[in-house]
Formats: C-alpha cells, structure tokens, sequence
C-alpha cells in the first residue's frame, strides 16, 4: 500500500489513477482501506478513485491523541498531495464523520458527499457504557474475546473469518507499539 506524507503523519492508501472526477472513499473503522476493495474495482471502471486509512487505522499510525477534525484535515492534505482538487467524498459510519468534517472545512473542495449509516451530530457525547467494556478489552486482549460482539454491531450477522484476521494482524502490529492502548479518538 502507498504512503503520502500529508498533514505531517505518513498516511496509507490507494489510488485508482485515472483522469475521471475523483471519487475519495473513506471507510467504517477499524477496517481500514480493504473495507472498500469492491467498492473500489467498481467505481474505477468510470472514475478515479481514493481509498485512505484514518490515522489508528490500516496503514497510517496514530503517534497520539486525534479527532475527527484532525482526520478531516488529514483526508485534505491527502487529496493535495495527490493533486485532487474536488472530490465526491464517501464515509461509512467514522468515515461519514470525517468526510462531512472536510466538507465543512473546505465546502469548495467538495462536489457531494456520501453518508452512509453515519451521523451529523457534533459527537463528542461520552461512549455508551455497553460500547465502553468491549473496547478495554479489545485494546488489553485483542480482538479474539470480543470480535463477535464487534461484528455483530458493525457488520450484521455472518461469517467474518477474514475481518477476524484482518483484526488479529492489526492489533499485532499495533501492540507493539509503545503507548498504542492510550490512543484514542477524544471527541469531534
């Protein structure tokens, strides 16, 4: 996966290429990029097409606290590093959070946007304490002890063998890093 130096972190994503209007995917955590993979081919038959990792995410490391501000701001300097002015921006629930972030931010760099089982509040409001529990444990134990409750609220009922691993590699990689269990995403 490629990097980009942009808004002062290396963030990871993919690019389509292409000289159609841009079309900038931004999807549900803690997925990452390959949450998109279809979404991606498909979309790239007529236009270009961005994919990015949210910083804590996939390929692009948190070195500390963020908001969703802070993403929004990463997913423009994205888009500049990548030369793409304007861009149909596409969230998934944390990902509508970003993109109607940036939208607000930079109204002109935006031709639409996509929401999909996201909000529009202001956010910030204390986790529920049903979320809260599975979330500690998640970040002490990895995934294992709770991926079927995680699932089951952002993925619906299934087979998710492949998510499961995905989440295993990643929570691998994030836990050898030096105060990983500390960073969060405090508020919008």
């Amino acid at each position: 996966m490629p990097v980009a130096a942009a808004d002062g972190i290396q963030i990871g994503y993919t690019d389509s290429g292409g000289q159609g209007r841009t079309r900038g995917v931004q999807p549900r955590v803690p997925a990452g990029s390959l949450d998109v993979r279809r979404q991606v081919t498909a979309l790239a038959l007529q236009y270009r097409v961005i994919a990015w990792d949210q910083v804590g995410h996939g390929g692009t490391r948190a070195t500390g606290l963020f908001t969703y501000w802070d993403s929004a701001a990463d997913l423009l300097g994205l888009l500049d590093h990548l030369g793409a002015e304007r861009a149909v921006l596409a969230g998934m629930s944390q990902g509508g959070f970003v993109s109607l972030r940036a939208a607000l931010a930079a109204p002109g760099r935006v031709r639409a946007l996509v929401l999909i089982d996201s909000e529009a509040g202001l956010g910030g409001r204390p986790p529920a304490p049903g979320y809260e529990q599975p979330h500690q444990a998640w970040l002490e134990h990895g995934p294992g002890p709770v991926k079927e409750v995680v699932a089951s609220v952002i993925l619906s009922p299934g087979r998710w063998d492949g998510w499961y691993a995905r989440w295993n590699e990643q929570y691998a990689v994030d836990a050898g890093r030096p105060g990983a269990a500390d960073l969060a995403v405090p508020g919008a």
